[in-house]
């Protein structure tokens, strides 16, 4: 009987905190899938709902242009790598291509976890859990002690 009010009141709760109109990412193969309630959107869709919060919406814009660096980037280190082999098959000095490769790595990756930052920021704000409503905390049970959300709706 104490399982079954358990369930209640863990059912309960999630539908109300996932009520909201709130953005998921699931990590996909090869890029982020968004979810709602209703279920999976475009990243389109979730650019024109983070439109409603003007700071989400910077953060959200930021995102995207650290992204795009991170994708030119990328392109310059395959170039780059390109010219590396080149000069080491045609026996040419290797100095420059090398600190090329190595800048346009390190920028890149750079620029990736800067828009993986701002997005993670962007969502986290736009479904309000950064407000005052939202605590985290330690919670200790008769199992031990454990990190824990409160949504204060």
């Amino acid at each position: 009987m104490k399982t079954f009010f358990l369930i209640i009141i863990l059912f309960s709760t999630a539908s109300n905190v996932f009520s909201q109109n709130e953005i998921f990412p699931i990590p996909g193969a090869f890029s982020l899938d968004y979810y709602t309630k209703d279920g999976k959107i475009s990243k389109k869709h979730v650019s024109t709902l983070m439109k409603q919060n003007p700071e989400a919406y910077n953060l959200w814009k930021r995102s995207e242009k650290y992204e795009f660096s991170a994708y030119v980037l990328l392109g310059a280190e395959v170039i780059s790598a390109y010219w590396l082999l080149s000069n080491d098959k045609n026996g040419k000095g290797i100095g420059a291509p090398l600190v090329v490769l190595i800048g346009t790595t390190i920028g890149g990756l750079t620029t990736s976890i800067l828009a993986a930052n701002c997005r993670k920021r962007a969502l986290i704000t736009y479904n309000g859990l950064n407000s005052k409503s939202a605590k985290l905390s330690l919670i200790s049970n008769k199992n031990g002690i454990g990190l824990a959300l409160g949504l204060n709706n």
